[in-house]
């Protein structure tokens, strides 16, 4: 699914917990290309490796 960041910065965890280590941050309005949600986590790929970030930033247009 495709998405857009709707929050001005979303951090890109490890794990799809708040407690995840933030692996990178998005900005307002990339597009990501994700799975899920699950349990309201995308889950993504970042720099090669999975990473996740909250669907409760993100639009998907649906």
């Amino acid at each position: 699914m495709l998405a857009a960041v709707s929050s001005s910065l979303l951090n890109v965890r490890s794990m799809p917990t708040t407690g995840g280590n933030i692996v990178g941050q998005l900005s307002q309005g990339m597009v990501i290309k994700g799975n899920g949600p699950y349990d309201n986590w995308l889950q993504i790929n970042y720099q090669d490796t999975y990473a996740f970030v909250s669907a409760n930033y993100s639009a998907t247009g649906e």
